[in-house]
C-alpha cells in the first residue's frame, strides 16, 4: 500500500521545524488522521514532544547507527495502523558527518523516497529566500523538495514578496506562512527543548501551538505533498516475538528519567527481559 509521508526539514537548525512538526501533527490529528512521527536521530527530546502530540511512540531514524535495511524495516513496522508518516529532520537538510551526506536528513528522505517540506526562518529576508531554496533544490537533485513553510513572517507585505519569489523562481508551493509569535516558543535549555515529560504544561503547550499554527498552514496542500510519496510501503504487520522472561530489568521512567528509545526497550523484551518500570520520585520499594 502507499502511505502518505512527509519530511519536515530546514536549511539551518534554528528554523522552528520542531514547533512546525508539533503544530502540524496536532492539526492533522484533529482531522481524524493517525500520524506516526519519526525523528532523524539520534535524539531524545524532540521525540518526547512528538510522542505526546501524536499519541504514538515517535521513532528514531538513525542512518549512522542503523543499516539501511534496519532503518526501512523499523519505519515500516512503526507505520502499521497509521494514516500518515511525519519525519522531522535534524539540523540543516544536508548537514552530515562527511562530504557525501552520510547520516543526513536528506539521506533518510532519499532512502524512504519521502517528499521534503522546507521550513525557512525568514527573519531579515525577502526575495533572497528564493535563492536559498533554489540552491537546496539543486544541491542534491534527487531530493524532492516539494513545498515550503515560511516561519517568522513579519506581515502580509513580507509574505507576498517571498511567496511571489518562490513561486516564480522555485516552482514549488508555499504551504504555510507563520507569523512572528513569541507564544509559539517552548522553553529551551542546554542541547534543546525541555523534554515534554519534565513540564506539567506539555498538554496545554501542544494545544496552544496546534491552534495557533493551524490557520497558517495549508493542510490540504501539505496532504497533497504527503500523498505524492513515490514508494509503495509494504506494511510490516509482524510483531517482535519475545522469549519467555528470564530476567527482570528495572527501568527508571518518570519526569527525571525520560531518555529512552522504544526500540531499545523492545529489544530487551525480545531478548527475554521483563521490564519493571520504576518511578524514582515516588516508588519506595
Amino acid at each position: 500500500m502507499q502511505l502518505p509521508c512527509i519530511t519536515i526539514a530546514a536549511p539551518q537548525g534554528s528554523s522552528g521545524k520542531t514547533i512546525v512538526s508539533i503544530g502540524l501533527c496536532a492539526a492533522l490529528k484533529r482531522r481524524g488522521l493517525v500520524v506516526q512521527s519519526f525523528k532523524k536521530g539520534p535524539d531524545y527530546i524532540d521525540p518526547s514532544w512528538l510522542t505526546a502530540v501524536a499519541g504514538r511512540d515517535c521513532r528514531n531514524l538513525d542512518a549512522v547507527l542503523m543499516s539501511e535495511k534496519t532503518l526501512v524495516a523499523s519505519f515500516q513496522r512503526a507505520c502499521h495502523g497509521a494514516d500518515l508518516a511525519l519525519i522531522e529532520g535534524v539540523m540543516g537538510l544536508y548537514d552530515s558527518f562527511d562530504l557525501e551526506g552520510g547520516g543526513s536528513t536528506a539521506q533518510v528522505a532519499r532512502l524512504l523516497h519521502s517528499p521534503v517540506i522546507l521550513v525557512v526562518n525568514t527573519a531579515r529576508m525577502a526575495r533572497s529566500v528564493a535563492a536559498m531554496i533554489t540552491g537546496y533544490q539543486h544541491f542534491e537533485t534527487e531530493i524532492n523538495i516539494a513545498g515550503v513553510i515560511l516561519n517568522n513572517v513579519s506581515g502580509s507585505r513580507h509574505q507576498l514578496k517571498m511567496v511571489s519569489a518562490i513561486e516564480q523562481y522555485c516552482g514549488i508551493p508555499v504551504v504555510g506562512s507563520i507569523p512572528r509569535d513569541s507564544n509559539l516558543n517552548i522553553t529551551e535549555r542546554h542541547l534543546g527543548l525541555t523534554p515534554s515529560l519534565e513540564t506539567e504544561e506539555s498538554e496545554s503547550i501542544i494545544d496552544r501551538i496546534g491552534h495557533k499554527l493551524e490557520p497558517h498552514l495549508d493542510l490540504d496542500g501539505i496532504l497533497t505533498i504527503a500523498r505524492s510519496a513515490k514508494v509503495d510501503y509494504t506494511a510490516d504487520t509482524t510483531r517482535l516475538e519475545s522469549k519467555a522472561a528470564v530476567v527482570k530489568v528495572g527501568v527508571m521512567r518518570d519526569r527525571v528519567f525520560t531518555f529512552y528509545y522504544p526500540e531499545n526497550l523492545e529489544a530487551l523484551t525480545k531478548a527475554g527481559a521483563e521490564l519493571v518500570v520504576i518511578d524514582s520520585l515516588s516508588d519506595q520499594d
